[in-house]
């Protein structure tokens, strides 16, 4: 008696040709996807600022009162200029309630660059550079971002105080 058994099992062909289509799709969507939404996450971070400034300009009107802008080696954080009541020092606070600073919006493989209309020794005085008043007005200024991945940004006001990203 010859009686063939019928085994409902892939052989090891099957189970390869299999792999190596995974292997050639998952390629292919690397490819295509390669950095992980990394570009996607940078644009929302430059985002992110434009609409943080924004909102720093409504609030300095709210308060009334002047902001201003900071900027450090992985994001940006506002200040309060505060004048002490019974000694008139004035000096550069951290917001109370801050949720428009982001200290870590751009990650470590950015470099930023902060020009101003008075840039002559900005970067030697202390406090913030871009500065928002309570009539409305923020400072002149031009930033750019630029990527490891050489993808850059530049985000500057225009004569109406309004924010532009290019």
């Amino acid at each position: 008696m010859n009686t063939r058994r019928h085994h409902a099992a892939f052989t090891l062909i099957e189970l390869l040709v299999v792999l190596i289509i995974i292997g050639i799709v998952l390629m292919v969507a690397l490819m295509a996807f390669g950095d992980f939404g990394q570009s996607r996450r940078q644009k929302l971070a430059v985002i992110e600022l434009k609409e943080s400034i924004t909102a720093a300009q409504q609030q300095a009107i709210l308060q009334p009162a002047v902001l201003g802008l900071s900027f450090t080696k992985h994001g940006y954080f506002y200040l309060r200029y505060w004048v002490n009541p019974r000694t008139n020092k004035t000096t550069w606070r951290p917001l109370e309630s801050d949720a428009l600073s982001n200290k870590n919006a751009f990650g470590d493989g950015a470099d930023v660059k902060l020009q101003t209309l008075t840039n002559s020794n900005a970067h030697h005085r202390p406090g913030p550079r871009i500065y928002f008043l309570p009539n409305g007005t923020v400072s002149h200024f031009s930033v750019r971002i630029h990527y490891r991945d050489k993808k850059h940004y530049l985000l500057q006001t225009n004569d109406s105080g309004e924010v532009s990203i290019e």
